[in-house]
């Protein structure tokens, strides 16, 4: 199957074997010098040991390889003892990976084993960053566990990690993200309402409606987006050329509410892998809808062509919104 796994350029590897420790799994080891994947079935391809990596020798790369099994690494787990065991599911939590948790709640269960508690992440909230412990709610800590992770009455952990996945890139700033807002007035929207209504009063108009981001993930770009972000259950895509939010400026309000918005350029990027990508994504999620929005321009025509042939590779009935853009900012559809 083609999924996410770890590469280690050999070249750059130095054996320090400060990567070793950090993959619960056992899928590494030092061998001849340097660090070396082992088995593809022992690697989740989430990427924790490449943060302790100080030669930057590790990257998290999409290739055809076994199937990572949960249940085969846990024994390995659960052999090095609870703060292991703690730490491998703390970090399937963090990083999103809801089936692989709950494989491993469902291994321990099954072997009469004890479920812990975990600690509370540091990114406790889909759009709120904050050290773990800090600015909870003490009434619904009485209820729940650390944030991600719901308490049963014995204080177990239960199946619900929180979403935030590494991507290929490495860089922080793209952690997978739900940034779906919650309808209390927080957000972007406060600022820009009082810059609306502090402008409307010195020049005496009424004041404008404020613009609202509708954007509900991240990231954005099509190469970043892991196949099995969780968010794609049921979801409703955007897929847009990365031209379009600048010659349709209301894209937010018209098109994004409500939709997992999905960014590239069919000239300037692999179509085929494009192609590819949306065929896994279509075959691996009850995927409920795709809106395509493309240039008018001819080179852009390959974006809703790619679509049709991914919906019918995947052999799923999911319909298809086809829009032009002009570039004088109308929308036409197709």
């Amino acid at each position: 199957m083609l999924r996410n796994i770890i590469e280690i350029d050999e070249d750059l590897c130095t054996g320090c074997g400060l990567c070793i420790p950090e993959c619960h799994e056992g899928a590494l080891q030092l061998i001849d010098g340097k660090a070396r994947l082992i088995s593809d079935l022992f690697c989740d391809g989430l990427g924790a040991c490449i943060g302790h990596c100080p030669e930057g020798a590790m990257q998290v790369v999409e290739r055809e390889a076994e199937a990572y099994d949960e249940k085969t690494v846990m024994p390995r787990i659960v052999e090095q003892g609870r703060n292991t065991l703690i730490a491998h599911l703390t970090h399937l939590r963090d990083h999103g990976a809801r089936q692989y948790f709950a494989e491993a709640l469902e291994y321990l269960e099954e072997n009469g084993l004890e479920i812990p508690a975990l600690e509370e992440p540091v990114f406790a909230t889909s759009d709120t960053a904050r050290p773990a412990g800090v600015g909870a709610d003490p009434a619904e800590s009485a209820h729940t566990g650390p944030a991600g992770v719901r308490a049963d009455s014995a204080g177990s952990a239960s199946a619900e990690p929180a979403a935030a996945e590494p991507l290929p890139c490495g860089c922080p700033g793209s952690l997978m993200r739900d940034l779906t807002r919650e309808a209390d007035g927080r957000g972007a929207e406060a600022p820009a309402a009082a810059t609306a209504v502090a402008t409307a009063v010195a020049t005496g108009e009424e004041p404008a409606a404020p613009a609202v981001s509708h954007l509900t993930t991240w990231p954005v770009q099509i190469r970043l987006l892991p196949v099995h972000a969780p968010f794609f259950a049921g979801a409703d895509l955007l897929v847009t050329a990365d031209c379009v939010p600048f010659a349709y400026p209301a894209l937010h309000a018209d098109y994004m509410q409500g939709r997992v918005v999905l960014v590239g350029c069919p000239k300037l990027d692999d179509a085929s892998f494009y192609r590819e990508k949306f065929t896994e994504i279509f075959s691996a999620h009850p995927i409920n809808s795709v809106t395509c929005l493309r240039m008018e321009v001819p080179c852009c025509g390959g974006l809703s062509a790619l679509l049709t042939d991914a919906i019918a590779a995947s052999e799923r009935q999911i319909p298809l919104r086809d829009i032009i853009i002009t570039i004088d900012g109308e929308a036409r559809e197709v």
